[in-house]
């Protein structure tokens, strides 16, 4: 019983936090993408073999330095829907 509930305590936090991103509006996130994200680069970034971002936090954190480079003044929810965009269309995590 205190193996199961361990194991539990020590998974779920990596999970919830993976899925909390997970959240945002896709819909959103494309808007926002295309708007933004594509004054600087294109697609490729997101398919070539050594791409740089490799977890769901790091997805996050770079969507986060872009949007403050481009001083988009984009909140932490718009964020959010770009990594789902991103997420869901190239990196699939």
């Amino acid at each position: 019983m205190k193996i199961p509930a361990l194991i539990f305590l020590f998974i779920f936090p990596f999970y919830a936090s993976a899925q909390s991103i997970l959240f945002g509006d896709y819909e959103k996130g494309s808007k926002l993408y295309k708007n933004s994200c594509t004054s600087c680069h294109d697609s490729s970034v997101y398919t070539r073999k050594d791409r740089k971002i490799n977890t769901i936090n790091g997805l996050e954190k770079q969507v986060e330095r872009c949007s403050n480079s481009l001083r988009t003044g984009y909140t932490d929810d718009q964020n959010g829907d770009i990594v789902k965009f991103l997420n869901d269309d190239y990196y699939k995590f």
